[in-house]
């Protein structure tokens, strides 16, 4: 079992996709096939954010 730290967590959460189900006039979009075929959630934990903020604006300048 790990030791607890004292060091301050920082924690992101993103989706993609979307989670709905109803439409306009709470028509089912699954039964008329038109939700969105893929949702994805992604979850990032850190001690160092302005770290992964440097690598993604690297990243993005390619």
């Amino acid at each position: 079992m790990k030791e607890p730290s004292d060091e301050k967590m920082y924690y992101f959460f993103d989706e993609s996709g979307s989670p709905e189900i109803l439409g306009r006039k709470r028509v089912n979009l699954v039964n008329k096939g038109t939700t969105s075929k893929v949702f994805m959630v992604g979850f990032i934990s850190t001690v160092n954010p302005r770290a992964i903020n440097d690598d993604c604006v690297k990243f993005m300048m390619k």
